[in-house]
């Protein structure tokens, strides 16, 4: 029986039969794989309401001793509304978010049920959008973070229980000629995937995100934060080729945001 793995920090999918050889998870030498990936998002609060249609392109190379890179790229269609003078007003555009650089490296012995991956990545291109006197504003802060993460998983048929640890490391930027840091990120996430035969695997799990304070000329503007979110999903194999998951997750925190996720993985 298989063991389907999902890395959900690294947006990322990964296969592994029950030889766990390494060529079944990651890119062999020399060979692509291709990572798209469809999110809608709702976040709702007392005063506002935003929709969110993210397009993500993931573009995974296979390098020597079981290492890869990564290159990807996201868009987004965002939708605002927001209640002012008693009455819901909306607008509407289009966002190229970021597109990253990033290495993984994994350590998986073969014919063994464990494995560790370790990765980081960074924007080549970053952009931050924000509103300053109700004109929407455009920041290009490229090479503003740093993002590691570290992720084990072991398999305990027909479960595979994985353990994610993120770290993601702001730069400082300007605008206005004012020093703007935004609160380093720490994700611990964890996820059990339930397989029900060769082709198809359930899966559950939780993340919490602890997000430091909002800095602007050393004056906190937002406050620590921390948030919890739960996801369940799926996941399908078409062929050897060719997989699909389905995931939506829930978070009951102020505000409240809710998101369903389409993946396909292609290997070239």
């Amino acid at each position: 029986m298989k063991a389907l793995i999902i890395l959900l920090l690294l947006a990322s999918s990964l296969g592994a039969n029950t030889s766990y050889n390494i060529d079944d998870i990651m890119p062999k030498r020399g060979t692509l794989r291709l990572n798209n990936a469809i999110t809608f998002v709702k976040t709702s609060s007392l005063l506002a309401n935003t929709s969110q249609l993210i397009e993500e392109m993931e573009l995974q190379y296979g390098l020597m001793n079981n290492t890869q890179i990564n290159l990807d790229a996201s868009i987004y269609s965002i939708w605002d509304r927001t209640l002012s003078n008693n009455q819901f007003s909306t607008k509407q555009d289009d966002r190229l978010g970021a597109v990253t650089i990033g290495i993984l490296k994994s350590y998986i012995p073969k014919n063994h049920d464990y494995g560790l991956m370790v990765s980081m990545k960074t924007p080549v291109i970053y952009n931050e959008y924000f509103y300053d006197n109700r004109k929407l504003i455009k920041e290009e802060n490229n090479l503003n973070f740093i993002a590691y993460n570290v992720s084990f998983y072991t398999v305990i048929s027909p479960l595979t229980p994985t353990l994610q640890v993120q770290y993601k490391n702001y730069l400082s930027s300007q605008y206005k000629e004012k020093k703007y840091v935004r609160g380093d990120e720490i994700n611990i996430g964890l996820t059990i995937n339930f397989s029900i035969n060769d082709d198809v695997t359930l899966l559950w799990g939780t993340n919490i995100k602890n997000t430091k304070k909002n800095k602007l000329n050393d004056s906190v503007i937002e406050d620590e934060k921390n948030q919890m979110t739960f996801l369940y999903g799926a996941i399908y194999e078409l062929n050897k080729k060719l997989l699909f998951q389905i995931i939506s997750s829930f978070s009951q925190e102020t505000p409240n945001v809710a998101s369903f996720s389409v993946y396909t993985l292609y290997k070239l």
